[in-house]
């Protein structure tokens, strides 16, 4: 009977009894064997030896249809693995290892890697995390290793590894990065991601209970917008809580967020029924806890969970165990955020953003990250509140909703110019064209956004118009291409209306100086990264705004011949010549540079696509290749890391 019981408890499921019919069959033998060969005892013997009175079938059968399945009914059941408990005081409630993790040693070098452990910083629930450096960089880094007693383990070992997979595919700025993998010789393995010198929002809240709003909006932006990025490489995190958001200091400025351990993310395609559940209890979405499967609305609730613990200083639901939190999660409607004691503060727009990320239905929810920080910014426009964090870049929603977010986020990042145009004649309604100008800070580049106002001008309303147009087309770098639709040929179209009554556009005239000096700035940065050939394309470009400019023309390396082809009538402005393949290629190229050094990684990578056709032969790609090389080796060497890194 005990060697029964020791195989019923095994941790290995082999070991144990396939089902319940094997445990009959093996307590029947142990029965046989207490009363002797051949005697079988009757059910009624072993209810009558435990309650001391004989009970047969029928009575059996009373007791069965008296029973009430839903009077004090169990809890649903779930399949339930690596269920942390939140955190409290700063210590782990949760059942503790059962086998004692074997630290590395501080000043070891792991044998067949670059690594050195200078000390251990933290453990998790599958692993351990060492502060280590890179011998020959002498660079920090953060090296996780898998703790012993589940190294052994195939599922845990794929799930560790999907960890790195995960964290390394996404390459936002707002998730740490995975640079390394590695196995020990005793079967253990590790992965080394970069070293976050700060303190979690778990930590934050455990020291201050809650934060307000103004705090929390720009951390809950930049979560929203790593999160967004996980989904887009088709990964839900799984494990959205704050011990799983890092605040750094970046330069003058805290609060910048890296979203970290993405040990049981999954792949929006996988989502069937669950067999098992991972996470946090309290953080677990509706659907999960029913094992109805999940998408990335899970972690739209997930993060609905972490806002109304950093407002009202509480999670939602936090039952006696797991699966009592897991039965909240599924029945139990949320206490409305502003009836917490510590919620009572919290503006109405921001607590009803929070109690709709937390509906039961998915359906109900904001259906995408994009959609919750741009909900986030409505609610920063409302309460009328400025941030350190505001010149953040606006979600990637509809292009309508974008841009009325333009004009009514505050962004103190962004200076305004007002230009009056003159006075009289016809009073328009207030036209904003955004010009964009480049200006260089070594080692990076700064794309600065002045404001010019177009208001009671003496344009006419058809010159106006197509001047918006050409804001519009610049805004989406479409300068002088597509021919119909670029900047320049609005300009045109506004310089044509101009004439019409008899009058210089002198909105138009600020347009060209202004694309042209951006289109230069760029020009001239691709020359410092040793990629001229790609900075005359821009030169040229520049050229067709002003192309009467002898330092343009200069620098355009223009023959006999292209500068007689580039004059331009006062009527008429010269149109952009069609490309030919290797112009098509050297500017999509340089496209791949701009959006690469500007921080803008999601559109270099489809310009780089765009570029794989045009430039099949990868000629283009090596010289990029190098040129990021170089740019990123001088902002390492110049201790700028964050910058690197990306490039």
């Amino acid at each position: 009977l005990a060697r029964l019981v020791e195989r019923a408890l095994s941790p290995e499921p082999a070991a144990r009894p396939a089902d319940a019919d094997e445990v009959r069959a093996a307590l029947g033998t142990i029965l046989r064997t207490l009363k002797g060969p051949g005697a079988t005892p009757a059910v009624g013997e072993l209810v009558r030896a435990r309650g001391g009175a004989a009970v047969d079938r029928g009575e059996l059968a009373a007791i069965a249809k008296r029973f009430d399945p839903k009077r004090g009914a169990a809890p649903p059941t779930w399949k339930v693995i690596t269920l942390t408990r939140l955190q409290t005081g700063g210590r782990s409630t949760g059942p503790r290892p059962a086998v004692a993790n074997v630290d590395l040693g501080s000043g070891e070098v792991i044998p067949g890697t670059r690594y050195r452990i200078l000390s251990k910083i933290g453990e998790g629930g599958m692993g351990s995390v060492y502060l280590s450096e890179h011998v020959d960089l002498e660079k920090k880094v953060a090296l996780k290793l898998l703790r012993p007693d589940v190294a052994r383990d195939a599922e845990t070992l794929q799930q560790f590894r999907g960890e790195a997979r995960a964290a390394s595919k996404v390459g936002s700025a707002y998730i740490c990065d995975v640079t390394d993998f590695g196995e020990l010789s005793d079967g253990r393995v590790f992965f080394v991601m970069e070293y976050l010198d700060g303190q979690s929002l778990g930590r934050v809240l455990r020291q201050s209970t809650r934060v307000e709003a103004p705090r929390a909006l720009p951390i809950l932006r930049q979560v929203a917008k790593a999160l967004g990025a996980a989904h887009e490489k088709g990964i839900v995190h799984l494990d959205v809580k704050p011990d799983n958001v890092m605040l750094l200091q970046a330069g003058k400025r805290g609060d910048a967020v890296k979203v970290v351990d993405f040990g049981i993310a999954g792949l929006m395609s996988q989502t069937g029924e669950e067999d098992e559940i991972a996470g946090t209890p309290e953080y677990i979405a509706p659907e999960r806890a029913r094992g109805q499967g999940y998408d990335h609305r899970s972690d739209v609730y997930a993060l609905g969970v972490m806002a109304y613990e950093m407002l009202g200083g509480i999670v939602p639901f936090h039952g006696k165990n797991h699966v009592s939190t897991l039965t909240m999660q599924v029945k139990d409607p949320p206490l409305p955020l502003r009836r917490q004691p510590g919620g009572k503060d919290v503006p109405e727009q921001l607590a009803d953003l929070v109690m709709r990320m937390l509906s039961k239905d998915p359906e109900a929810r904001p259906q995408s990250m994009a959609e919750v920080e741009g909900l986030l910014c409505e609610v920063q426009i409302a309460l009328g509140l400025t941030t350190p964090w505001d010149d953040l870049e606006l979600p990637a929603v509809d292009e309508a909703w974008r841009q009325k977010l333009a004009r009514r986020m505050p962004s103190a990042a962004r200076p305004r110019k007002a230009i009056i145009l003159g006075a009289g004649g016809v009073a328009l309604a207030s036209l904003a064209v955004a010009l964009y100008f480049v200006f260089i800070r070594a080692p990076e580049v700064v794309v600065k956004e002045v404001r010019v106002e177009l208001t009671k001008t003496e344009e006419a309303p058809a010159v106006a118009a197509a001047l918006l147009k050409a804001d519009q087309a610049a805004r989406r770098e479409r300068y002088v291409r597509p021919p119909k639709d670029s900047a320049l040929h609005y300009i045109g179209e506004a310089e044509a209306e101009a004439q019409k009554v008899g009058r210089p556009s002198a909105g138009a005239a600020a347009l060209r100086r202004a694309y042209a000096s951006a289109l230069t700035v760029i020009g001239n940065e691709l020359v410092k990264a040793d990629l001229r050939d790609l900075a005359v394309t821009k030169y040229k470009e520049a050229l067709l705004f002003l192309p009467d400019d002898p330092d343009l023309q200069a620098k355009a390396e223009l023959s006999a011949e292209e500068r007689r082809r580039r004059v331009r009538d006062d009527k008429h402005p010269a149109p952009a010549p069609a490309p030919t393949p290797a112009d098509e290629a050297k500017e999509t190229a340089a496209r791949v540079f701009v959006d690469a050094t500007h921080g803008r990684l999601s559109e270099a990578r489809l310009a780089l696509k765009n570029l794989a056709t045009l430039d099949p032969a990868g000629v283009q790609a090596a010289r990029l290749a190098d040129a990021l090389r170089a740019r990123a080796v001088a902002a390492w060497s110049a201790g700028h890391a964050d910058d690197a890194r990306p490039l």
